[in-house]
């Protein structure tokens, strides 16, 4: 017989672990990504092969309003970033694809999803689907960021 203390840890564990940020680089060039909270808290930049490679960020979205950022560039000092910005409360989701501190990858599609939903996708070439466009999504999955 399973107790009660142990069902009702197993309720609370998903949300208490957080929305992870991840990149896919289908681009024929590698990137680098690191990550950042807006506690402070930061991550060091990681070379990521083109090609469909993948890179999971080490610091999560919590369900506390504190957003977790993805910053992907084309140089590993990770100057002048393109960021996938991500906060979460309540089990809402708001996220964002940044431009402000620079654009390197104007030049590529770029598609951002939650789960399926809130997708935001920038053609080669577009900016429309950055900040300001901020999506408030009914979910708390992890959040992707696709390169070409």
């Amino acid at each position: 017989m399973i107790k009660l203390s142990v069902l009702a840890l197993a309720a609370v564990l998903p949300s208490t672990l957080g929305s992870s940020l991840n990149v896919i680089n289908n681009c024929g060039f590698e990137i680098y990504c690191g990550a950042a909270k807006n506690n402070g808290d930061s991550s060091p930049a990681v070379k990521v092969g083109g090609g469909g490679s993948t890179w999971k960020s080490p610091l999560l979205a919590n369900d506390d309003n504190i957003g977790s950022v993805l910053k992907c560039s084309d140089n590993p000092d990770l100057s002048k970033p393109f960021q996938m910005e991500l906060a979460l409360q309540n089990g809402h989701s708001w996220f964002d694809l940044s431009a402000l501190d620079g654009d390197p990858f104007v030049d590529v599609a770029r598609h951002a999803e939650i789960a399926g939903q809130c997708v935001l996708d920038c053609p080669s070439g577009s900016v429309g689907c950055e900040w300001p466009v901020q999506p408030d999504c009914q979910t708390s999955e992890d959040a992707w960021l696709t390169l070409c």
